[in-house]
């Protein structure tokens, strides 16, 4: 099956404003079933790393990826691959409104949804831009950008 060049397009263009988090560590976090309510040993940026270079490095020779969510450099969408989830997601998951998400103590490698990880990401919608600020995610869109294909 093959998506149209236009449906990849509105993909790409319904997904500029949402937050990175939903698209990287939400979705890394449930490939791997990271427990709620209680915290394991978790290996939380290799994790990312392998979630990013899975869906969102479309040439593996490539030192980038791509992403098709928020960034603030908008001509820009190719990030560096090295250290993105050790710095960036890692800034977003422990320092910004998302950590209340996990149960995680600083300098621990323990990692868990907290009980109330959902209502702490439905009330964070507001992260995103645009026509998604504080509305749910486009899911047909996340399935159709082109590094999900």
């Amino acid at each position: 099956m093959y998506l149209s060049i236009e449906i990849v397009s509105e993909a790409l263009e319904n997904l500029k404003d949402i937050h990175p988090f939903y698209g990287t560590t939400f979705l890394a976090c449930k490939s791997e079933n990271l427990p709620v309510g209680r915290a394991i040993p978790f290996a939380i940026s290799e994790v990312e790393t392998n979630f990013v270079k899975q869906f969102y490095q479309p040439d593996k020779s490539s030192e980038h990826l791509y992403t098709a969510f928020f960034t603030i450099k908008k001509d820009n969408r190719w990030l560096k691959l090295e250290k993105y989830a050790s710095s960036t997601l890692q800034g977003t998951r422990t320092q910004s409104v998302f950590k209340d998400a996990f149960l995680h103590e600083l300098g621990s490698k323990d990692w868990g949804w907290d009980l109330n990880y959902l209502s702490v990401l439905e009330n964070n919608l507001s992260q995103n831009k645009g026509d998604f600020s504080g509305s749910r995610i486009p899911t047909f869109y996340l399935a159709a950008s082109p590094t999900s294909i």
